[in-house]
């Protein structure tokens, strides 16, 4: 679908609290998986450049001027990085969650499902507009630096995709959960660092993954 403008609107405040206990697992999984399944197929893969996950963080290096520069992400990317790539996400996942105390194999299984890399990314950007397919999820002509509203599975989300530097962001919000990726062109591979946060989860789930 074509995303349509929507004005910006500030984050909500992510809680700290630190939940236990069964009762608390079934409100994470009922509450926050549905925004999950909607947004998650993820990109991967790892290969000689292996290296220790970078987390992404909310600083910006500066947007470039030149619409071109986004430009070489263009394409379509195959997922490269097997079995390594999924043993990055279950372990992003276990210190995401190490905190949470019982119910905590519910959640870990859970979020493995939810992000298991998509297949294939299609990514097209021209001029000052994105279109990008990831997994089922797809989103048309979204404006560079513009919140969007879009619609997967009944859900709502906010989408804006942003430049920094020669990379791509995409920022994805929901209720209970944001989403953040950054594409970033390395040779001939494309690396997408991956954060995700909900407030009902102790701490943000980190990895990377590339695809060819």
């Amino acid at each position: 679908m074509t995303a349509t403008s929507i004005a910006p609107t500030a984050p909500k405040p992510r809680s700290n609290a630190k939940h236990t206990g069964l009762l608390a697992m079934a409100g994470i999984l009922l509450a926050s998986a549905p925004a999950l399944a909607s947004f998650v197929p993820t990109p991967g893969p790892g290969p000689s450049f292996d290296s220790p996950v970078v987390a992404d963080t909310d600083r910006q290096r500066g947007q470039a001027s030149n619409a071109g520069e986004a430009g070489a992400l263009s394409g379509s990317w195959s997922y490269a990085s097997g079995d390594a790539g999924r043993e990055r996400i279950s372990s992003a996942i276990d210190e995401a969650i190490e905190d949470m105390g019982l119910g905590q194999d519910i959640a870990k299984n859970r979020l493995e499902e939810e992000l298991e890399p998509a297949a294939r990314i299609v990514l097209e950007v021209e001029g000052a507009t994105v279109s990008l397919k990831l997994g089922d999820m797809a989103i048309d002509d979204a404006k560079i630096g513009e919140w969007v509203k879009w619609s997967h599975d009944g859900k709502d989300f906010d989408v804006r995709f942003k430049r920094s530097g020669e990379d791509l962001i995409q920022q994805v919000r929901s209720e209970n959960s944001s989403i953040r990726r950054r594409f970033k062109r390395k040779d001939d591979r494309l690396v997408v660092y991956f954060r995700l946060s909900n407030e009902r989860i102790p701490n943000d789930v980190n990895y990377w993954l590339a695809y060819n």
